[in-house]
């Protein structure tokens, strides 16, 4: 699978979830000439992105299908944070036209998914990240299992194996926390999370606290016994 491209741009007061951006209440006052280029010139085109990528994303069924989807919008998301400070709208929307022209043209239509609702469009994007959240949940969860399997000497605590675990696990850990802001929403205009934010997730994962039970997971399977 390709490397997540992941946008790294530090954005004051950015929850934790992504946040959608589009479309715009266009009906109230335009406060930025971001939000006026969307709202005007820009609107068709920005709602058949929008659309257009749900549906590609809906249609993801391997992994590599969906990290080149997500890769399309990170791409896309830095271009439309460079053209968000250009200027006026006229500014904004000679600089981002490309940029939506061009993913719109990248997930094109075929006649069934014209035929989609939106509301069916975006259910079947959610189960794709809802699927991929959870292939990469196992990838960290099977890299766990194997260190607690090499350090379980049947006499050690589980807080001291979770405590050895450590960075040993941490690329599957860091790439699970990328995946899990990437699949919180369907839509394509959204905020990006930052590094500290992405790292902080890897950092919990990581937590002897956080490992603990997948640690008495792992002993009870091992041992043919259910977990409780």
């Amino acid at each position: 699978m390709k490397k997540l491209f992941i946008l790294l741009l530090v954005l004051p007061g950015i929850a934790p979830a992504q946040q959608s951006l589009f479309p715009p209440q266009c009906d109230a006052r335009l406060l930025t000439p971001t939000h006026e280029a969307l709202c005007t010139d820009l609107r068709d085109l920005a709602f058949r992105a929008e659309k257009r990528y749900v549906i590609a994303l809906g249609n993801a069924e391997t992994v590599s299908q969906w990290a080149d989807v997500s890769n399309s919008k990170m791409s896309f998301l830095s271009k439309y944070y460079t053209c968000s400070i250009t200027g006026s709208a006229k500014a904004v929307t000679a600089c981002l036209q490309p940029a939506l022209q061009e993913i719109s043209e990248k997930f094109s239509e075929n006649e069934r998914d014209r035929d989609s609702s939106p509301s069916d469009a975006a259910a079947k994007a959610r189960n794709v990240n809802r699927r991929i959240e959870a292939h990469f949940d196992g990838l960290f969860k099977q890299c766990v299992f194997r260190r607690v399997d090499a350090l379980d000497d049947g006499v050690s605590s589980a807080r001291d194996i979770a405590q050895a675990v450590g960075e040993r696990c941490r690329p599957e850990a860091s790439r699970l926390a990328d995946v899990r802001y990437s699949t919180l929403t369907t839509a394509l205009l959204t905020t990006a999370p930052t590094y500290a934010q992405t790292k902080s997730v890897a950092d919990e994962l990581l937590q002897p606290s956080s490992l603990i039970e997948l640690v008495l997971e792992y002993r009870a399977s091992k041992r043919g016994l259910s977990k409780k």
